[in-house]
């Protein structure tokens, strides 16, 4: 939880930075949960601390899912959303700066590892 309150708000939409952030929400939720901290996984202050990590266009765009898909506000929707998006920025990174299958299905690879860990 240290690591992922002193997470810097994410500057430039990198697909790592975003990534990074999805690894801690990962680990975040599991350990609330395996905690039995799961009313820290609602709409509360963590949440709105976390809202503050993402950049304006990212924020507009979860809000805009919230919305039309009338999702409730939580740490587990947003740790979904960031999921997605960390999944769309490493494929568009790939796209662009011509990464090899290898590079990503290492990130996939280290990913599983970190959650794996959470678990321990």
């Amino acid at each position: 939880m240290d690591e992922l309150e002193s997470f810097s708000p994410i500057r430039n939409e990198s697909a790592k930075e975003i990534e990074r952030l999805s690894d801690l929400l990962d680990i975040a939720v599991i350990n609330l949960k395996e905690a039995n901290h799961t009313e820290e996984l609602l709409d509360g202050s963590l949440y709105h601390r976390l809202l503050k990590k993402l950049p304006q266009s990212m924020l507009t765009k979860y809000n805009r899912k919230v919305d039309e898909q009338s999702l409730k506000e939580s740490v587990e929707t947003l740790r979904d959303f960031v999921n997605s998006e960390a999944e769309n920025a490493i494929r568009a990174n790939e796209t662009i700066h011509g990464l090899s299958s290898a590079v990503a299905d290492n990130a996939k690879s280290r990913r599983k590892v970190i959650l794996c860990q959470a678990w321990k």
